[in-house]
């Protein structure tokens, strides 16, 4: 995918915050917002994981899991999890009828920088502006997940 090579370029990355040996990334530039937790024990890397998820559901009053898409890494004895947080689960576009409708439901694949169609003209119209909009759209906004960060433990 895509957002590997994308999670090691050193430019992109902002450290932001070391939780018991577990390093929190965010990423710049890619048009939505990912978090990497990078670290070399499971069990600690385990514990990072729910404390971010624990402090966006705090953030988002939510008592349900937030909504987020999860692809994981391993690489040189470093585990590297990358957090996709969302806001919605589908674009406009996808509820939309007929010639105005774009198939298109964004997993982790999709948000990884692989964007799946099961319709070829979806795929076809697709350009890079309007795939950076289904981004925007379905991520959750970087204040927020700024603020779940912030409300770590």
């Amino acid at each position: 995918m895509p957002i590997e090579k994308e999670t090691r370029e050193e430019k992109r990355l902002t450290l932001t915050k070391d939780v018991d040996d577990v390093l929190l990334y965010r990423l710049r530039d890619l048009g939505r917002e990912v978090i990497i937790l990078e670290g070399s024990d499971l069990t600690t890397l385990g514990s990072a994981f729910r404390s971010f998820l624990n402090a966006l559901k705090k953030v988002l009053l939510l008592n349900e899991e937030p909504m987020m898409n999860i692809a994981g890494f391993y690489e040189e004895r470093r585990w590297r999890l990358v957090i996709f947080p969302r806001r919605k689960h589908r674009p406009d576009a996808f509820f939309k009828e007929e010639d105005d409708r774009v198939v298109v439901s964004p997993g982790a694949i999709d948000m990884g920088g692989l964007v799946i169609t099961p319709v070829g003209k979806d795929f076809e119209r697709l350009d890079a502006a309007a795939v950076e909009g289904i981004y925007r759209e379905v991520s959750l906004e970087g204040k927020i997940v700024e603020r779940a960060i912030n409300a770590m433990r």
